[in-house]
């Protein structure tokens, strides 16, 4: 009995272990949100997901200004401070069952909004870059101002849902996020993704 109660345990320490690596696997362990692994395997099942019930999905590329200079001014546990409140407040603005947040590198993150339309997934990322801004992040004991562009985008019609590949719509809303970096960050750009 002994023997079997030891296997069973060993067995359940080794369930939880894997459960764990799992998870770190996906995971950014800075900020703690997905990480771009977990952007690729997941996109493609969210995409799966709306043309399946021809539901709405959006995108949004952010992309913090100026991070560099606060790494270069105020050193790189300054950046990682800046990075986890982006998680934090960002994660203030989205639905917690269903929406969800990747680091997909450096200071640059996607959030994925099932059953949302552009004109949804838009006023969320004014909300979110306006809550970035206000307050003001506190490092080293001084307010630091941190904005952040934003580019959106969505597929709506069951056309655009079969005819987009998951790479294609990360593109699209990456290309509206060029768009509000060249327009003077601190700015939000939605387009639809698609071909109608």
């Amino acid at each position: 009995m002994e023997v079997a109660r030891r296997i069973t345990h060993l067995e359940y320490s080794l369930r939880l272990s894997n459960r764990e690596n799992r998870r770190l696997s996906v995971t950014d362990p800075l900020t703690t949100a997905h990480n771009r692994r977990y952007l690729m395997k997941y996109l493609p099942r969210e995409l799966a997901r709306a043309q399946r019930y021809n539901r709405p999905l959006s995108v949004l590329c952010c992309d913090i200004d100026g991070f560099k200079q606060v790494n270069d001014r105020l050193g790189h546990a300054a950046g990682d401070r800046v990075l986890q409140e982006f998680v934090v407040r960002a994660t203030q603005c989205i639905r917690e069952t269903s929406d969800w947040l990747a680091r997909s590198g450096g200071d640059e993150f996607v959030i994925v909004m099932p059953e949302t339309n552009l004109e949804g997934a838009n006023t969320v990322a004014h909300k979110l870059r306006r809550i970035l801004m206000n307050p003001p992040i506190v490092i080293h004991e001084r307010p630091v101002k941190v904005t952040v562009s934003i580019g959106v985008t969505a597929l709506e019609t069951r056309r655009d849902l079969s005819n987009t590949a998951p790479l294609d719509l990360l593109r699209a809303a990456d290309l509206a996020l060029y768009t509000s970096k060249r327009s003077g960050k601190d700015q939000v750009t939605a387009a639809l993704a698609g071909c109608s």
